[in-house]
């Protein structure tokens, strides 16, 4: 594979549906040490039933070992670098695509998905896009 590749990713396939109350979901941490940079679009729809409220969070992180995760820093449509931990509805409005861009710092990449609600919610979302290679020297 050349370096520099894009190789598709797929975190959350489309449209996972995530409903509770108060919980995390975490994908499968995938091992990144081949790669340098995460390119993903990431899209929510609405949080139903909307009238319970709470909170409904995506955080990217990554871990040396597997078992102690950091929030990754990074951009959100091209704005200004910063953490990628507890992203809310502020930044990533819902019915909308956004893309996550961050650099690899350690070996092992995954997402967070919390709902911490007063009520039983549901949301559908998904997370695809690429891994770009790392150049080698």
């Amino acid at each position: 594979m050349a370096a520099g590749a894009l190789v598709p990713c797929v975190m959350l396939p489309r449209f996972t549906t995530y409903a509770g109350k108060n919980l995390g979901f975490e994908t499968m941490p995938v091992e990144v040490t081949g790669f340098k940079r995460l390119i993903i679009n990431y899209w929510r729809g609405p949080l139903v039933p909307a009238a319970t409220g709470g909170t409904f969070t995506v955080s990217f992180q990554e871990s040396t070992d597997g078992y102690t995760w950091a929030n990754m820093t990074g951009t959100i449509d091209g704005g200004a670098s910063g953490s990628l931990g507890g992203i809310a509805a502020g930044t990533l409005t819902a019915v909308a695509e956004h893309q996550v861009v961050a650099d690899f710092t350690k070996r092992w990449f995954r997402m967070l998905t919390r709902i911490d609600s007063g009520g039983h919610v549901a949301r559908p979302c998904w997370a695809v896009g690429f891994l770009k290679t790392r150049q080698s020297s």
